[in-house]
């Protein structure tokens, strides 16, 4: 399913924009009865594909970060990472992979969240902040909520979206527009992201919250 995040990001160029074209409106003429979209966004990705999109440095960083630094503690960190991998212009477009690298491959132990190193939810919201222009905000949203497209509890846990709903719950307060924000996201993208899944979408985001509620109760 990453592989359709990925393409949504460079299918206006050529030749991308092509292969685009036919995966969303003729994907028989690739291979024989394959249902395009609706097929990938059903495969979860691998992690080890995940992972490719970030250098290993960057990756060994950030999982330091979220299994060693206290809360409270992490700002120097943050700072440092900001300086060395994201100062620059061209740096912006490796935000929504480091979100996805969060999200699909840091899975904290229980010990981890019982303990107060820094949050998945918090260093997503560092993220979100880096982020200088809406078209990199929007796809760095995505990445943090990519999972609640088609949840399934056969083929999804409640780790997949926990960093997007503890940053809304945890931002509501003070940062009600981050938690605005992502909610607004989630519910235009239902209508707007593939139309012909419009019911699909709206179920899986429904399951998200619904599973969200019974692992809550």
């Amino acid at each position: 399913k990453d592989l359709v995040r990925l393409l949504m990001r460079v299918c206006h160029i050529e030749p991308f924009k092509e292969f685009w074209a036919t995966l969303l409106h003729n994907p028989n003429s690739l291979i024989p009865k394959f249902n395009g979209l609706q097929e990938l966004l059903k495969i979860r990705t691998p992690t080890k594909f995940v992972k490719l999109n970030i250098s290993v440095e960057l990756q060994n960083k950030i999982s330091f970060i979220l299994a060693k630094v206290r809360f409270g503690q992490h700002l120097h960190h943050e700072k440092w990472l900001s300086k060395q991998y994201l100062s620059s212009l061209t740096s912006q477009t490796l935000l929504p992979d480091i979100m996805r690298f969060i999200v699909a491959c840091v899975v904290p132990t229980n010990e981890i969240l019982a303990s107060d190193v820094l949050p998945r939810w918090a260093f997503c919201g560092y993220i979100l902040s880096q982020c200088n222009n809406l078209q990199v905000t929007s796809a760095t949203r995505l990445s943090l909520i990519w999972d609640w497209l088609l949840f399934n509890e056969n083929r999804n846990t409640i780790m997949d979206i926990e960093p997007g709903l503890l940053l809304m719950q945890q931002s509501r307060k003070i940062h009600p527009q981050v938690t605005y924000g992502i909610l607004d996201f989630l519910l235009r993208l239902v209508k707007e992201f593939y139309p012909p899944m419009e019911d699909e979408i709206r179920r899986g985001i429904v399951n998200s919250f619904r599973c969200c509620i019974k692992v809550r109760k």
